[in-house]
């Protein structure tokens, strides 16, 4: 966590001060004579991520459901394009093949970084 926090940008950790005691803890230690508590802890910092962390859990999480689909079964590739090419048959034939586009249209939904190729570092 620290060297997390110590890598972050300015956006990437938010934190807000939070009450240590709940309302019904404080109550019950005024009522036994326990100020003392209630004055000295008086907050404790809280860390979440920010939204460029909530955006990369959900992008990771999207990627891991759309590999998972494409490891199920046979699954063509995402829509790409073929450039020209020629095509040898056992035969002998020789066939020239035009330009064309082949595999399935992506997921609209999905960010391009999930369903392009996968940047392994």
């Amino acid at each position: 966590m620290l060297f997390a926090a110590l890598a972050a940008r300015e956006d990437d950790l938010l934190s807000e001060e939070t009450p240590s005691l709940s309302p019904e803890q404080a109550k019950t230690a005024r009522k036994f004579g326990k100020v003392w508590m209630t004055e000295t802890l008086r907050s404790h910092v809280t860390i979440r991520i920010g939204p460029v962390g909530e955006r990369h859990l959900v992008e990771r999480e999207a990627r891991r459901q759309f590999e998972a689909a494409r490891a199920s079964g046979r699954a063509t590739p995402t829509e790409h394009w073929v450039s020209e090419h020629e095509r040898r048959y056992s035969s002998g034939k020789v066939v020239r093949v035009r330009g064309h586009k082949r595999g399935i249209v992506a997921d609209k939904s999905l960010p391009i970084r999930v369903v392009g190729p996968r940047l392994d570092l």
